[in-house]
């Protein structure tokens, strides 16, 4: 890509997120006046319930946006030099993704960021030889990076053969059961195909409605999740994903719900590198598989489904 071309690049992509802010700011405004009319509703009609339920998924629809913005970024900058079209493919929401195209301008305005950053520090007089070797490589990743996001852009139709779906691997207690089969064993089956909608978009690669949980450990921690619904998940590798926890979140504020929570992610924590140590072993992805059979079993009883994909 020459330089010249790279530049009118840049400027077009900036000028389409300048639109998508303008567009964005209208929304808000948008949101801001249906938020007041709501509130004038429950102060007239005094029906505390359903508008508890209005209000959740109204909430999941604003901020879904910029939840998998902070998802998405953390897999793009999760790429290592010299990644592959499949590794890409993998960290990038698909076509069918609401929010694709602006996703990937997000992700085009983070590179061009970081390039600038980078011809900034090359101008210093004290660089090294081999710091501005390092500026170089880092440069070519991030114009890779763009690259490949210009040419999905400009490929109309996703071909689904070529999109490698993710593993999953389910998270043992520390006592050696399934969390999530045990999760399922106090959750009313009316969730069921809930959780599995929302267990196949981490599958898939859709991420249903992806959020970043704030929480203080050494790997990022996420869910996605549907209305009451939530399933709690980290990245192993570039396509492999721990299901930690399943649940029918009933309450912002309850104290029992995030003492629970965070239990189970303490216990993910100790067993993660043990996780990813065993992701080539047979013996291990043996018993996934028969684990994620079961779960499958569990959540769908009269259609069998029998997961044989290989973690990689």
């Amino acid at each position: 890509m020459d330089e010249l071309n790279y530049e009118e690049m840049c400027q077009s992509i900036i000028n389409e997120l300048e639109d998508l802010e303008r567009l964005t700011s209208r929304k808000k405004q948008e949101i801001k006046k249906l938020k007041e009319e709501e509130k004038e509703i429950k102060e007239i009609v005094k029906l505390s319930f359903p508008i508890k339920e209005e209000k959740e998924i109204l909430e999941i629809e604003d901020n879904s946006f910029e939840e998998a913005i902070e998802f998405y970024l953390l897999n793009y900058r999760f790429l290592r030099e010299g990644f592959t079209d499949n590794e890409i493919r993998s960290l990038l929401p698909r076509k069918t993704h609401p929010d694709y195209l602006n996703i990937l301008l997000r992700l085009s305005l983070e590179s061009i960021k970081e390039i600038r950053e980078i011809k900034e520090l090359l101008k210093e007089d004290n660089i090294s030889i081999n710091e501005r070797k390092l500026c170089d490589n880092l440069i070519s990743h991030e114009k890779r990076k763009i690259e490949y996001i210009r040419k999905s852009l400009l490929t109309k139709e996703e071909n689904t053969l070529d999109v490698e779906q993710n593993n999953i691997i389910l998270v043992p207690t520390l006592a050696g059961n399934i969390r999530i089969i045990d999760d399922l064993e106090h959750i009313p089956n009316d969730y069921y195909e809930g959780f599995k909608e929302l267990i196949n978009s981490i599958i898939d690669g859709s991420f249903k409605n992806v959020k970043m949980l704030k929480m203080d450990t050494s790997s990022p921690i996420f869910e996605v999740k549907a209305f009451k619904i939530r399933v709690v998940f980290a990245r192993l590798n570039v396509n492999t994903f721990a299901l930690i926890t399943a649940f029918v979140k009933k309450s912002d504020t309850d104290k029992l719900y995030r003492e629970s929570l965070l239990s189970k992610i303490k216990d993910f924590c100790l067993i993660e590198d043990k996780l990813k140590s065993n992701l080539l072993d047979s013996s291990f992805q043996e018993m996934n598989n028969s684990n994620v059979n079961e779960l499958w079993n569990i959540l769908s009883p009269s259609d069998i489904k029998i997961y044989r994909k290989e973690n990689q």
